[in-house]
């Protein structure tokens, strides 16, 4: 009898695996791979860990969607083990937002993960339900839109997203800017690349892809191209490998120009890893600035030497520990300090589709306590009159302007403006910063 396990798509079973480890770990602190087993895995060809990864994140996003189906189509029983709950989630996923698949193949390969994780009896089980669903593919059958006075609840539900995040947004934006930023959190997000100045243009990049049938149009900042689909192999092509752009979004890459870097002075980019903003200040400065890349997560930077070769750029030192960090500060002070901080990534959900289940009041306390640490740190490396950019990804008050006002007076810091950033799906991420300037207050 043949083994029916290997008639199951690698890219399925890459993703069933990782979403078993996650439910494993739980949706509160579970995260999709991990550095000692990345995800999608590198076994997989570009056109199969494409695949594997949307259909993963995808279903994370929609969990709180997808579980209260399954449970009706159950009549209750929640699916274990894991591995079993892994292989209806990401069926139920295909069968009710990926029209496009056929539902014999979703079926067919589900029930073999089913079996894979519970054996004969999971299979069958798991064959009666989704078949069940397969008779009627249309979310209507089974969810409602809320009306905009419904329970938190069914708007949770319908969106796929915590109550907590639900209850701060319509206090904070009202009914209809909160659908249109829960919408937003579930779109599949598109890709944004941003243009190595030093070596073309913007067009000539998009015309340079082109030749190889990746299609582009230019996105929200000047060096940006948003690429249609989702192009399996965009980091095998020359223009990749020749340095002429990174993948980064216009909100990034804006975040960077307000750094207003120039050549001759002292960067520190403070949370550097994995590095993209510490290659667009080379990038804008033509690598004639002095960059120094640090980041408490060492292990996050190792891929930055790698891409600093693939870039040709020289201007970017990476400091491997806080005493080589301090030896900087003691040589000679920064000119201009950017703190990219850890945060609730509030604003690229449609990115970071685990971040989500993760956002909760403990969370966002502990976080603040975090950035205000990394802000005073900051200034305490910063000449007198330079500046420190401090940015997140998040559009939480707290994380933002509440934070950089709280600090303005404190350490020899000046705010001198802060702005919260509204994401824009396909067009710009969500986000915060704020521009503080050391020293007294000057007349400009």
């Amino acid at each position: 009898m043949s083994d029916k396990s290997t008639q199951i798509s690698p890219a399925r079973r890459a993703a069933w695996e990782v979403l078993s480890a996650w439910l494993a770990a739980g949706p509160t602190k579970g995260r999709l791979g991990s550095q000692k087993r990345p995800f999608p895995p590198s076994h997989l060809d570009p056109r199969n860990r494409a695949f594997a990864r949307r259909l993963a994140e995808a279903t994370v996003q929609r969990m709180a969607s997808l579980d209260p189906v399954l449970l009706a189509l159950s009549k209750g029983r929640k699916p274990r083990p894991h591995g079993l709950h892994a292989a209806l989630l990401l069926a139920a996923w295909e069968l009710l937002f990926a029209p496009e698949t056929p539902e014999r193949a979703i079926v067919h390969e589900a029930v073999g993960l089913a079996r894979l994780s519970a054996k004969e009896g999971g299979a069958r089980f798991a064959n009666a339900l989704l078949r069940k669903l397969a008779d009627q593919r249309e979310r209507s059958a089974w969810q409602s839109e809320p009306a905009d006075d419904s329970p938190v609840g069914d708007w949770a539900v319908w969106y796929s997203q915590t109550p907590f995040l639900i209850e701060r947004w319509l206090a904070q934006h009202g009914p209809a800017q909160t659908r249109t930023l829960l919408d937003g959190c579930n779109v599949e997000p598109r890709l944004t690349l941003r243009t190595n100045a030093r070596r073309l243009t913007r067009a000539e990049l998009s015309e340079k892809l082109k030749l190889v049938d990746i299609e582009t149009e230019p996105g929200f900042h000047p060096l940006s191209l948003l690429v249609h689909g989702h192009p399996a192999g965009l980091m095998e092509t020359s223009s990749w490998k020749a340095g002429d752009f990174s993948v980064q979004g216009s909100t990034q890459t804006e975040i960077v120009d307000m750094v207003q870097a120039t050549q001759g002075e002292r960067i520190l980019d403070l949370c550097a890893a994995p590095g993209g903003k510490s290659t667009g200040l080379a990038e804008a400065t033509d690598d004639g600035a002095s960059v120094f890349a640090y980041d408490e997560n060492q292990k996050r930077l190792a891929p930055l030497k790698a891409e600093l070769e693939r870039l040709g750029l020289c201007s970017v030192s990476i400091l491997t520990s806080g005493t080589a960090l301090q030896a900087e500060v003691n040589r000679q002070p920064f000119d201009r300090v950017l703190v990219d901080a850890p945060c609730s990534n509030t604003g690229v959900l449609d990115k970071r589709p685990e971040a989500r289940w993760h956002v909760g009041q403990e969370a966002l306390d502990r976080l603040v306590k975090i950035q205000a640490r990394l802000i005073r740190g900051a200034a305490s490396y910063l000449r007198e009159g330079g500046t420190l950019v401090y940015s997140t990804c998040s559009i939480e008050d707290e994380e933002n302007e509440l934070l950089a006002r709280s600090l303005d007076g404190q350490h020899g810091l000046r705010l001198i403006s802060a702005e919260r950033i509204l994401p824009e799906p396909g067009i710009r991420d969500g986000g915060g910063v704020a521009i503080f300037r050391k020293g007294p207050a000057q007349e400009t």
